[in-house]
C-alpha cells in the first residue's frame, strides 16, 4: 500500500514537473525575423540587401529542412474559392493560402509588370488588400518553424494622412502578437521596391497570417519564393508516398529476378 502511494506522489510530482516545463517554453517563445530591403531596383535590377537576408534566413535554418513554393508549377489565374494550395519539395508539406478579403484580387501571375514580378523564374503570387487589413492566411498541412518569401510592392501609403503613423505590415503566427515586416520609412517604399521577410520560431506554427494594419483599397503585394523550414518528421514523405514507393522498389526485385531465372 505504501509503496503504492510513493508511485501515486512520484507520478503526480513528474505531472506537475511537465506541466510547468510546458508553461515555461510557451512563455519563452522566440521568434527571430530576418529583413531586407532594395528600393526601386525594378525587375531587372540587383537586390543585393534582400538577397542578404534570405541567405541569413536559410543558414540559420540547419537542422531544420528546407522547402520552397516558387509557383512555377501553378497555373497562371486566380484563386479558385479565394483559396491556393501550394507545396514545399522536397518535404511532404503543403499549405493553404486563403485570400480573407471578400473580393479581392488574388492570383498566380505568369507576366512581370513595372510594379509586380518575380524574383526567380517568371511566375509569382499577387494580392490586393481592397481595404482590409488582412493580406494572406497560410494553413500548413504540419508544424512548421520557418517562413520567408520575397516581395514587391511593398507597399501603397501615398495616400495615408502626412504626419500619422504608419503602422508596418506585420505578419502573425498562430494568431499570437504581430511580427512587423516592414522596417524601413514606408513612404519612401515605391512598388518596384524589392523585400525580403523571413521569420524563424523555436515554437512549430501551424498558420500566419500577413496583415497590412493600414488597409489601403489600392495596396497589392507580390510573392515569390516561398520557403519553410521544418523538422525531420514533418520532411518525411506521407504515407502514400511511401506505399508507392515501396511497390516501385518490389517491382524493380521482380523484374530484376525473372530476368536473373530466365538468363
Amino acid at each position: 500500500m505504501k509503496s503504492t502511494k510513493n508511485a501515486l506522489q512520484c507520478i503526480t510530482t513528474w505531472v506537475t514537473l511537465g506541466a510547468i516545463a510546458l508553461a515555461l517554453g510557451s512563455a519563452h517563445a522566440a521568434t527571430t525575423q530576418f529583413y531586407g530591403f532594395d528600393n526601386g531596383v525594378g525587375q531587372f535590377g540587383a537586390h543585393p540587401n534582400s538577397d542578404a537576408a534570405r541567405a541569413s534566413f536559410l543558414l540559420a535554418l540547419p537542422p531544420l529542412i528546407l522547402g520552397v513554393e516558387t509557383f512555377e508549377t501553378q497555373p497562371p489565374g486566380p484563386f479558385v474559392a479565394s483559396q491556393l494550395t501550394v507545396s514545399f519539395p522536397p518535404t511532404a508539406v503543403t499549405a493553404v493560402i486563403t485570400d480573407p478579403p471578400p473580393g479581392a484580387a488574388a492570383q498566380v501571375l505568369g507576366a512581370n509588370s513595372s510594379d509586380y514580378f518575380a524574383t526567380s523564374g517568371t511566375r509569382f503570387m499577387q494580392v490586393e488588400t481592397t481595404g482590409d487589413s488582412n493580406f494572406l492566411l497560410f494553413t500548413f498541412s504540419a508544424p512548421v518553424n520557418a517562413l520567408g518569401f520575397y516581395g514587391t510592392s511593398f507597399s501603397d501609403y501615398s495616400a495615408f494622412p502626412p504626419g500619422d503613423p504608419i503602422p508596418p505590415i506585420a505578419i502573425s503566427l498562430d494568431g499570437g502578437v504581430l511580427i512587423p515586416t516592414l522596417s524601413v520609412n514606408p513612404r519612401t517604399v515605391v512598388p518596384s521596391s524589392v523585400n525580403f521577410f523571413g521569420v524563424l520560431s523555436d515554437t512549430p506554427f501551424t498558420t500566419a497570417l500577413l496583415v497590412n494594419p493600414l488597409g489601403t483599397s489600392g495596396d497589392g503585394i507580390a510573392i515569390d519564393d516561398l520557403t519553410i523550414g521544418v523538422t525531420m518528421t514533418a520532411a518525411v514523405p506521407e504515407p502514400s508516398t511511401w506505399m508507392l514507393m515501396t511497390l516501385g522498389l518490389f517491382g524493380v526485385v521482380a523484374v530484376a529476378r525473372r530476368k536473373r531465372r530466365i538468363a
